[in-house]
């Protein structure tokens, strides 16, 4: 007669188990990190958004050439314009457009996002066209500083002589992030 030797039922269920245990410990180990990838392309889109808003403002604001005007003083809740300017440089090839490079570019607070309106002619009129571009959503306040002399101010009339020398946009958002951005104007980048 021989012997066969097998593996017991018990050794069979041992090794199941620790197999088991490798498959979960594997795929709780896959879905974290397909989660943490989703959190991070998030976090990199959030982070590009910021970084082409702030590179839009900084184009404008460093290309002001009239200075800024604030319609209303301080904290801008929904609906309501934030500030106005006049830049230049803006682009026109060969001067195949008969126009300035001037351009009046309005910063609007509108339905919980920081708009950019950019009108087509430099002295517009109703009627002028205009193209609005949002350049930050989901916003719950806007806030803008002027920093001139010394001093900081919460608004800028027309009125006022000269430009400011830094201009202030807090911006939050209702998670309570906020985010505070300085530009100075008429620079030249």
């Amino acid at each position: 007669m021989s012997l066969e030797r097998g593996f017991t039922l018990v050794e069979v269920l041992v090794a199941m188990a620790v197999t088991a245990l490798i498959g979960i410990a594997g795929a709780s180990l896959l879905i974290q990190t397909m989660s943490s990838g989703e959190k991070v392309n998030a976090e990199l889109t959030a982070v590009g958004k910021l970084e082409l808003a702030r590179a839009l403002m900084l184009e404008d604001f460093a290309h002001s050439v009239t200075g800024v005007e604030t319609p209303t003083a301080g904290t801008t809740e929904a609906d309501k314009l934030v500030l106005i300017l006049t830049r230049s440089g803006w682009p026109n090839p060969d001067g195949q457009e008969a126009r300035s490079d001037l351009q009046p570019v309005q910063y609007r607070f509108e339905k919980q996002s920081l708009v950019r309106r950019a009108w087509l002619r430099a002295n517009p009129v109703a009627g002028t066209p205009y193209t609005d571009r949002v350049v930050l959503s989901g916003v719950e306040k806007v806030r803008t500083r002027f920093y001139s002399g010394g001093v900081w101010r919460e608004d800028w009339a027309a009125t006022q002589r000269g430009k400011p020398d830094l201009v202030e946009l807090t911006i939050e958002w209702a998670d309570d992030t906020r985010l505070v951005q300085s530009f100075c104007l008429g620079s030249d980048l």
